[in-house]
């Protein structure tokens, strides 16, 4: 198995040239995405705690409810995922980060 800490180190190689594999949303939020994206690989010690700030930063700058993903070989970790829609899908070399929006808020009767 490999770290955490090997994946995020091999991900860093490519925060200058992340790979957009799907995009489903307009140009200005992608490139908000990736900031988000960048910034907390960069400076996260973990993929679960990447994937909660990526998630919860995202939440913050956009309305409604958010998951992210992250995916290296078959090991997988998941903050907040309801769904496997998404909007955006980036690649960090081997590491994938799945962003999407689960809905624009929840109604409770």
């Amino acid at each position: 198995m490999v770290s955490d800490k090997k994946i995020l180190k091999n991900a860093r190689k490519y925060l200058n040239c992340p790979f957009v594999d799907s995009n489903e949303t307009s140009p200005e939020i992608t490139e908000k995405i990736k900031e988000i994206t960048e910034n907390s690989i960069k400076e996260c010690e973990n993929l679960y705690s990447a994937c909660k700030r990526i998630k919860d930063s995202v939440e913050k700058e956009f309305i409604g409810f958010w998951y992210c993903n992250a995916r290296y070989y078959d090991i997988g970790v998941n903050y907040n995922t309801f769904d496997r829609s998404f909007l955006v899908n980036l690649k960090f070399g081997k590491l994938v980060i799945n962003v999407g929006k689960n809905c624009d808020r929840v109604s409770i009767p």
